[in-house]
């Protein structure tokens, strides 16, 4: 086709105004005329791609950036967990509680702690979040009160000992399992999947719905995590407080987050631990959806092939929160029951943190890159342009002893 036709590369409006030029010029293609139609074509395709850019940068581009705020609906209103609970959650349980119970709808824990107390926190704990107290009472008081004489209310925590529920294999998958004999088949529901040491900073349910206006089809959603650990002369000292005063922890005093309280300088060799992983924390029931038993990896139900992962926002994982004098073996330094080997001169000493920061063991490692107060290191990955928009004031909860999500999904920070 010759260059004046209609062809792949040239527009139907600039192949008519050619024709025009043509008609009136009799036939004849001058130089001036051939400049005017470059320059029409040039300002055309100008305008055509500002306007594509505009268009594009509005959906996808403020939003990568996150100066658009998260589009949320507003159906997640309350959800369902499954808690499973260890020896060493003795030392988290009561704040995790007081601050997550008022995200569920049913919360099944699972206790796997042989601790008398944990059972009587667990099945007497005020869960009605318009009293202020919260559970924030002496158990060891308190628990003396037959539930009988207690206020009669609508359940909202529920209490399985994992001693009795005769497993033969135990995994995170058949742990969890027994949970659903509360919960029921809950279609179209959202589990969260908790564990005692990981507090959320940010409010879940509208991080859903979020993720929901962007795909429908998500079912599972991937939540990563900001590390917190203990000066390791503050993990010393608080044992040997614990065991002076053991009522502090039953009695409220004790607060993790005012003890694990540092996280990793952002280019510190072990940095990766602050933010690298992401976690499998929520999951959308679905028809035909059954835990496994053998997947002991798999936070999810196993028996299900379908997942649709979306992702959002971050929580503080206590990677170091046993307390206990038995926790530490004969050497003063390794976890009994942990891979971390916290002290070890041929473990730890290159970056000064094994579970905690070695102020005392190997100060010297910690001088390049000294551990951020974990208030800050939160603020800070707020401002990170992936996290920006879940931080708003309506999402984030405050870091602090007393803050808690609430039924209604406002915060409550008295």
């Amino acid at each position: 086709m010759s260059f004046l036709g209609r062809n792949k590369r040239t527009p139907p409006v600039f192949s008519m105004m050619m024709s025009k030029s043509l008609l009136v010029s009799g036939g004849h293609y001058n130089k001036k005329q051939k400049r005017s139609y470059f320059s029409r074509r040039l300002v055309f395709l100008l305008i055509a791609f500002m306007i594509q850019s505009m268009l594009f940068y509005s959906v996808y581009g403020l939003r990568a950036l996150s100066l658009l705020p998260f589009s949320t609906s507003g159906q997640t209103k309350s959800l369902l967990g499954i808690l499973l609970v260890g020896k060493s959650d003795v030392y988290t349980l009561q704040d995790w509680l007081h601050r997550h119970v008022g995200l569920f709808e049913k919360l099944v824990v699972i206790d796997g702690s042989e601790n008398e107390w944990v059972r009587d926190l667990v099945q007497n704990y005020d869960d009605d979040t318009t009293n202020k107290n919260n559970g924030r009472v002496d158990m060891m008081k308190d628990a003396a009160v037959p539930q009988q004489q207690q206020p009669q209310r609508r359940r909202r925590i529920y209490w399985l000992s994992e001693a009795s529920l005769n497993l033969t294999v135990v995994t995170d998958q058949s742990l969890r399992a027994p949970a659903m004999s509360i919960l029921g088949d809950p279609v179209g529901k959202w589990i969260m999947i908790c564990h005692a040491d990981e507090f959320w900073v940010m409010d879940p349910r509208p991080l859903i719905d979020s993720a929901l206006s962007r795909n429908q089809k998500v079912n599972l959603i991937r939540v990563s995590t900001l590390t917190a650990s203990p000066l390791e002369s503050t993990y010393h000292k608080t044992v040997q407080l614990l065991e002076e005063e053991p009522a502090l922890l039953y009695n409220g005093s004790f607060h993790i987050q005012q003890v694990c309280n540092w996280a990793h300088h952002p280019k510190a060799p072990f940095g990766k631990f602050t933010m690298a992983n992401g976690e499998n924390r929520l999951v959308q029931w679905q028809e035909g959806m059954r835990w496994g038993t053998h997947k002991h990896s798999l936070v999810v139900p196993e028996l299900f092939d379908d997942y649709v992962p979306g992702r959002i926002g971050f929580y503080v994982h206590f990677k170091m929160h046993d307390f206990s004098k038995t926790a530490m073996r004969g050497d003063g330094y390794r976890f009994a029951n942990s891979k971390l080997r916290t002290g070890l001169h041929n473990e730890s000493n290159t970056e000064g943190w094994m579970g905690q920061f070695l102020d005392v063991s190997f100060p010297e490692a910690l001088k390049s890159f000294p551990p951020r107060p974990l208030e800050a290191a939160i603020q800070q990955h707020c401002k990170d342009r992936q996290f920006r928009p879940m931080c708003s004031s309506s999402l984030l909860l405050p870091w602090n002893v007393e803050a808690r999500f609430t039924s209604l999904g406002q915060q409550d920070i008295r």
